[in-house]
């Protein structure tokens, strides 16, 4: 009997991404890969968060490597949790107006990590260590060629009327 089976010619290209207590996964990451130089292939990761209608999600970075993108991935869920328990313990929603609109996850992840950044404490001493001496974190960063964050055409930024003489 032959030691094969065509189910070893599959291959890992997505992982979802789901907390222990979560009925349903935060985030999705998929291995793409895209051509490089002189034949050889780039792999990269993309987070995008979770889902029902895929065109629903958000992208939340790119990366190279699959532990920088999970990494990427749980620091978007606790930004996310943060923001909307910040959101409901200043009961934005009861103000008028409402509740702000959800910032895009690639902007949150990242002023989430810059927070996390400013706030770390030395290991040796427990006090806080300048910003020059603390270890840069992976950032997802966008992959070579066209970008498909969010996937939606560039608006350019409103014109401005000057005011008027009275």
């Amino acid at each position: 009997m032959v030691d094969w089976h065509p189910s070893r010619l599959a291959q890992p290209v997505e992982w979802m991404l789901q907390h222990p207590v979560s009925p349903r996964p935060f985030a999705v990451i998929r291995l793409i890969r895209f051509p490089a130089q002189k034949g050889t292939v780039d792999a990269w990761y993309r987070v995008v968060t979770w889902s029902q209608k895929s065109a629903d999600r958000e992208l939340v970075g790119w990366c190279l490597s699959l532990e920088a993108a999970c990494e990427a991935a749980w620091d978007y869920f606790r930004a996310m949790s943060s923001w909307q328990h910040a959101q409901a313990a200043t009961r934005m929603h009861e103000r008028p107006g409402g509740a702000p609109s959800k910032p895009p996850a690639h902007d949150l992840l990242l002023a989430y990590r810059a927070a996390a950044r400013a706030v770390r404490p030395s290991v040796d001493s427990g006090s806080e260590a300048p910003a020059e001496a603390r270890p840069r974190d992976p950032r997802p960063v966008p992959p070579p060629g066209r970008s498909l964050r969010n996937q939606s055409p560039v608006r350019p930024p409103p014109v401005r009327q000057p005011a008027r003489a009275r």
